[in-house]
């Protein structure tokens, strides 16, 4: 998790970046696109630059916490909120630079918006958290952070994939056998769960379907 100094600073940082967006879009209303010099254009355009580029030093700053501390769920949803704050201020650039309208500026946001959550939702974010978790921990490299077992457990049956290349990766037969319990403990969740047809979902279904394949291999 991040560290509470650490999210303050980062949220603080975003809404630094939007009320800069904010106050070069009032700007501009107030004194009309057409009555603002070219210079004042640059310059406005320079400034969003620079915030553009504080965004890509908050972006790396945070790549480098997943490095230290791994991924998790928020650092995910941190990552993408980024992008979005980060696409916004190209358009501000680009709106201030060539004088487009404040509708076109509207439609290139919420153009980039609904792009960004609909290809969202085609990721199974829990799933790639896992896997990148395990892949890159120290049990397996042999260097970076030490694997979050109970985060795995929390996150559920997504982690279950990731689990199984633990498995069979892992040299620690102590932290093999850790793992394996809660492998053993998501799959007898999920089994449960799927007992109630109103929890059945296609993710679900094609998980149980590998895990019983799996057994029936043995």
């Amino acid at each position: 998790m991040f560290k509470t100094s650490q999210k303050k600073e980062l949220h603080l940082s975003l809404i630094c970046r939007l009320l800069a967006g904010a106050f070069v879009l009032i700007t501009f209303s107030i004194q009309g696109k057409n009555s603002i010099s070219k210079w004042a254009r640059a310059l406005a355009g320079i400034w969003l630059l620079q915030n553009l580029i504080l965004i890509s030093s908050s972006f790396w700053r945070l790549c480098l916490y997943v490095e230290v501390y791994s991924l998790t769920r928020l650092r995910v949803a941190t990552m993408i909120w980024m992008l979005i704050v980060g696409l916004g201020f190209l358009w501000l650039i680009l709106y201030s630079v060539q004088r487009q309208s404040k509708i076109w500026l509207f439609n290139r946001n919420a153009v980039t918006l609904i792009v960004v959550l609909y290809l969202s939702s085609f990721v199974n974010f829990d799933e790639f958290i896992t896997r990148y978790n395990v892949l890159t921990c120290e049990e397996i490299t042999g260097h970076g952070v030490s694997l979050d077992l109970d985060y795995l457990e929390h996150i559920g049956a997504a982690s279950i994939p990731a689990l199984n290349l633990l498995d069979a990766e892992i040299i620690n037969d102590d932290f093999r056998r850790q793992a394996t319990s809660v492998k053993n403990q998501l799959q007898s969740n999920l089994s449960n769960q799927l007992v109630n047809w109103r929890t059945w979902t296609l993710y679900k279904g094609e998980l149980i379907s590998e895990i019983n394949l799996k057994k029936s291999l043995e």
